[in-house]
């Protein structure tokens, strides 16, 4: 009787709340020996009757099973195993508890975590050339609210708006029905910044213009050292390279692409 009361006692040391059995030696020593004494023995098994000798060509290798105690890594290893899934099941126990508000906020703030993680991956708008020339990406112009769209295009066209500059050449988008365009479709024009009539708010020098015919979109396209453009323009680009703006209708914005010309 007093051996099965320390059986219980070592086994709650080993497998039960705040079991510290793994730091004590001679106890794990002494609930494997209980441990073995108080497994059941087998059940007997009828001997089988003697069967005749047979004569064969090679003997039979002699096993010979010896029934080991339980090593003592395994045995810690066991102890440990029950020692954390009884933690785990009472830090189930209590989370089943938990106040159903408290587990909405928790999935909130997992939302929140998600979408913050998702926001930091910036992809950028990478637009190929309409007429595939191989053309490389420079820009993207935004309109420009600081900017004032001249009278010139405003006063003959509804909508028109004035696009940042890029090395002194100016964008405008405005309505084919300025100059009596049959396209139906958006325009759009290059010209130097210094062509701007500041005192009238007019416009003298080069205007080069395109619209949109059907899915090509507005575009005009220039080179690099055109006469009467900004010098800005040309010590940008050397080369000579051919300038090309699209207008990206869907984001409001101006592509500019350069491709260098082979002389």
């Amino acid at each position: 009787m007093a051996d099965r009361d320390e059986l219980e006692t070592l086994r709650r040391r080993a497998y039960g709340p705040g079991a510290d059995i793994h730091e004590d030696v001679a106890a794990l020593e002494r609930l494997r020996a209980l441990e073995q004494r108080d497994r059941p023995e087998p059940p007997s098994v009828a001997q089988e009757p003697a069967r005749p000798d047979v004569a064969f060509p090679f003997p039979f290798a002699e096993v010979v099973v010896d029934k080991e105690p339980e090593p003592e890594h395994e045995l810690r290893g066991r102890v440990a195993a029950r020692a954390v899934l009884s933690v785990l099941g009472r830090a189930a126990a209590r989370l089943a508890h938990v106040r159903r508000s408290t587990c909405f906020a928790i999935a909130g703030l997992a939302a929140v975590a998600s979408l913050i993680a998702t926001t930091l991956v910036v992809v950028e708008r990478v637009q190929p050339d309409p007429l595939q020339t191989g053309a490389e990406q420079l820009a993207r112009l935004s309109p420009d609210a600081g900017y004032p769209t001249l009278d010139f295009f405003t006063s003959s066209s509804t909508g028109a708006r004035t696009f940042q500059a890029f090395h002194g050449v100016r964008v405008v988008v405005f309505a084919s029905d300025m100059f009596g365009s049959a396209s139906g479709g958006t325009c759009m024009g290059a010209y130097s910044e210094r062509d701007a009539q500041s005192n009238d708010n007019g416009f003298s020098g080069q205007l080069l213009w395109g619209c949109a015919v059907g899915s090509f979109p507005a575009h005009t396209q220039f080179r690099s050292d055109l006469t009467g453009f900004p010098g800005e323009l040309k010590s940008a680009f050397p080369g000579p390279t051919a300038i090309q703006m699209v207008y990206d209708s869907e984001h409001d914005e101006v592509v500019v692409f350069a491709s260098p010309i082979d002389e």
